[in-house]
């Protein structure tokens, strides 16, 4: 099992954090602190269980869910979160395993270069600078990469809304779901089970009760991962109820087309 080594020294961070979405989040901010600190100052190699030896680059680590779990005090859960969240906002990458997970922070070396190197780097500054023009020209280009990869991550992380909302029955905070949507970025396999469990919910007692009076707000079921409550067999309601009014829909006594109910005839709302 991977342990906590902190190597003596410092690190830097950049005031640039108090304007970023990490800051703005407890939890995300003490694993990306404890991260920056755990991470290697230099390149380092490391064997793993099987005898391989792999490269550990110069800001990342080879750590775990336990050993961030004991470093931060944060549940496995809010540790999943957090890197998921630390990702979108480009601060690090992962590369996980069966047995550990391999995490770099992208700006490690931007703001944590040596002093000797930047010592160097003064000492030359009189002499043309061919290399300064190169790299304000890749640091351009990373930075425009940067901004479309962005776009199309965002654009990507969109699919599948539409359908959650067509199927949510509770239609408020829109805006506030997509952002939630956005950050979860769930993949296919994710957005069916989400749709699934809305398609269970709505027939539980809980959500048919009083009109749909406590149905949850579409936030707050996405932000609880809702999609994970089970139902028990006895909450499961075995009548059909319109989500307009309420009323108990029966078969031969409502609008049906094909043997199946399509409205009901209170009200005329959607079955």
């Amino acid at each position: 099992m991977v342990g906590i080594v902190l190597s003596e020294g410092f690190v830097k961070w950049h005031r640039k954090v108090f304007e970023s979405a990490i800051w703005q989040n407890p939890n995300d901010f003490r694993l990306a602190f404890a991260l920056v600190g755990l991470v290697n100052w230099k390149e380092s190699m490391f064997q793993g269980r099987n005898g391989e030896v792999i490269r550990v680059p110069r800001g990342s680590c080879i750590t775990s869910a336990k050993t961030m779990k004991k470093l931060t005090r944060l549940s496995r859960q809010e540790i999943r979160t957090s890197l998921k969240h630390l990702e979108k906002a480009d601060f690090l990458t992962t590369k996980p395993t069966n047995h550990f997970t391999m995490i770099h922070i992208r700006t490690y070396s931007k703001y944590n270069d040596d002093p000797n190197q930047q010592v160097n780097q003064h000492s030359t500054s009189t002499q043309p600078a061919p290399n300064q023009h190169l790299t304000t020209i890749e640091e351009g280009k990373e930075r425009k990469e940067g901004e479309e990869r962005k776009k199309t991550d965002t654009a990507q992380s969109m699919e599948g809304f539409d359908e959650f909302w067509k199927a949510y029955p509770r239609k408020v905070g829109k805006g506030d779901c997509k952002k939630i949507w956005v950050r979860l970025k769930p993949a296919i396999e994710l957005q069916q089970r989400i749709l699934e469990a809305v398609a269970d919910q709505k027939q539980s007692n809980d959500w048919i009760k009083e009109h749909g009076k406590f149905i949850p707000h579409p936030s707050t079921w996405l932000n609880g991962e809702r999609w994970e409550d089970e139902i028990d067999g006895d909450e499961q309601s075995s009548e059909r109820h319109c989500l307009g009014c309420g009323r108990v829909l029966l078969l031969g006594t409502q609008a049906m087309v094909d043997g199946s109910i399509k409205y009901c005839a209170n009200c005329r709302g959607e079955a």
